[in-house]
């Protein structure tokens, strides 16, 4: 924001940072087992687990025995800020705390680009949808690197947009924020690529020399190539287990992916079930709540998902050659104004592009796309004429998105288990089943791990593969049962049709032999009221030898 912004501008700012920060904060100071329930996930302890041993001189690994590379660099190394305090509670308080921080910073970051780059109203609008909306906040506290990636590429982004106002742009800072997003999390390499064309483009154009154009190269490729390198070597893999294994998952164990040699048709199916399913949490991000909620599974208009999905594809297409075309007669000040607008009006086509074959692109993994929806809304908004009707729309429009995020605070408190998964039975009926049923020296397995082991402090060893690569490697060679048996793992313990998913898929046992390798030790039910599957059960199993 700068200088000559009036005294009451710079209030409302203020103000909209004290409640984002307040809201942030009630999750912090919530008991345990509330925040778990709606915001933070299982996979969050995963990257704790990794720091603890990690900087304990053991190596990267989950439980001290097995390596792993299925973690984010900078992230994991943030998590260790936290665990100076040692009481598991307060180091989980100590990340959210954190995540927050991390998470308002890129709000800040947001901020001041739209500022720049579009409306004023507009980027006060944006502020206040990314300060206040339940699914923005959930984001930045869901324990994983995704505040950290939000933060990071707003940050170089905002800075490859602002350099068309500098007089002397600082095009290696915009690549050295580039490197740094990508260590944040390894898929941002699409920007990286993105970037590296856009100043081939300059340079073609005669904008900027050949040596520009080699450092930018140098900064992102030292970054880049050592990090796969490093990845090959150590670990015989060119990228995080982590990807890999849900990769596995998502095509052999799902059931969705369509099999060889399937149609069309089933092609089809497929596409459109992924984004029916996704569309909802999509729309929130926005602040369209109630859409979302009529359009989730099981709401009243849960049919028209797939058009939807078909609609918003087609009005993202639109929204993005408008930018596109009209990006070069931008104007500010009286002085011309070219903007890199056809690059980051890329990034949502690379971003849905990446994710398409796999059916699971979580908000957080397109987080990049979707925040550049705003920023080409910007830019957009800048080539309409001033006027009324474009006041009244986008007054219209933000009081629409303000009155959903409402709605969103209502769902998210009065839904325990909105989105459909089991935390909290995972954290209280899981560690009391450890306390009470299992030995306190038995080798436990689990696929949804973190918390057990986080919380426990008990040998916990990963089975889905995501944060154990000898496991990833069993699931790939379809041995899991052994890998079981090999590994000295006296009990499983997870949810019952996790179990006999990932068993059924990669155990490399047929399902009749079952009871030759595990004995069932006990069948929990998990709390209805948290559930959409009212018959979910914790299962334990006793491996056999």
């Amino acid at each position: 924001m700068d200088a000559v912004a009036p005294m009451s501008t710079r209030r409302l700012v203020a103000i909209l940072f004290v409640l984002g920060a307040l809201v942030r904060g009630v999750f912090v100071v919530l008991p345990l087992e509330d925040t778990i329930c709606r915001v933070l996930t299982d996979d969050a302890f995963y990257n704790l687990q990794v720091a603890e041993h990690f900087f304990a001189g053991e190596g990267a690994t989950f439980d001290g025995r097995h390596p792993t590379n299925g973690y984010h660099p900078l992230w994991m190394i943030l998590c260790w800020v936290p665990l100076q305090l040692e009481d598991p509670v307060a180091v989980t308080r100590a990340l959210l705390a954190i995540a927050s921080l991390v998470d308002l910073l890129g709000a800040w970051l947001l901020f001041r680009t739209l500022w720049v780059v579009s409306t004023r109203s507009f980027a006060l609008s944006v502020l206040a949808l990314w300060l206040l909306n339940p699914t923005t906040v959930g984001l930045a506290l869901n324990g994983l690197d995704t505040p950290l990636v939000f933060c990071l590429t707003t940050a170089a982004v905002g800075a490859l947009l602002r350099e068309a106002h500098e007089e002397r742009p600082r095009r290696l800072r915009t690549a050295a924020l580039f490197a740094a997003a990508f260590l944040a999390r390894v898929d941002v390499l699409i920007l990286a690529v993105l970037l590296g064309g856009y100043r081939l483009l300059e340079c073609w154009r005669g904008r900027i020399p050949w040596t520009t154009v080699g450092a930018t190269a140098a900064i992102l490729l030292s970054t880049v190539v050592p990090y796969f390198a490093w990845n090959r070597a150590v670990y015989d893999l060119w990228t995080p287990a982590s990807g890999l294994a849900l990769g596995e998952h998502l095509r052999h164990a799902s059931g969705l992916y369509p099999a060889v040699g399937a149609g069309w048709q089933d092609w089809i199916s497929y596409f459109g079930h992924g984004l029916g399913q996704f569309l909802p949490e999509y729309l929130s991000f926005f602040g369209a709540h109630g859409l979302a909620s009529l359009l989730r599974p099981g709401g009243a208009f849960s049919g028209l998902a797939l058009f939807g999905s078909v609609t918003l594809v087609i009005a993202l297409i639109g929204w993005l050659v408008l930018s596109v075309f009209r990006s070069g007669v931008l104007q500010r000040g009286g002085e011309g104004l070219t903007t890199p607008a056809s690059i980051v009006a890329l990034i949502p086509l690379a971003y849905f592009a990446a994710y398409l074959l796999r059916l699971g692109p979580k908000t957080r993994y397109l987080l990049p796309a979707l925040v550049s929806i705003w920023w080409l809304g910007g830019l957009a908004l800048r080539v309409w004429p001033e006027g009324s009707m474009r006041r009244r729309i986008g007054r219209v429009l933000c009081g629409f998105a303000l009155a959903n995020c409402l709605w969103g605070w209502v769902e998210l408190a009065t839904v325990p288990d909105l989105h459909g998964w089991t935390r909290r039975a995972n954290l209280t009926r899981g560690l009391s089943i450890l306390k009470e049923s299992v030995p306190d020296s038995a080798r436990i397995g689990a696929f949804n791990s973190g918390v057990y082991a986080f919380f426990s402090k008990r040998p916990v060893v990963n089975l889905d593969g995501l944060i154990n690569n000898d496991a990833y490697f069993a699931i790939r060679d379809r041995r899991l049962v052994e890998f079981i048996v090999e590994d000295d793992i006296d009990y499983v313990l997870d949810l019952a049709d996790q179990i006999q998913l990932y068993l059924a898929a990669f155990g490399g046992l047929p399902l009749e032999r079952f009871f030759e390798r595990f004995e069932i030790v006990g069948e929990f039910p998990l709390e209805a009221r948290v559930l959409r599957k009212a018959n979910q059960r914790l299962l334990l199993l006793r491996v056999k030898r």
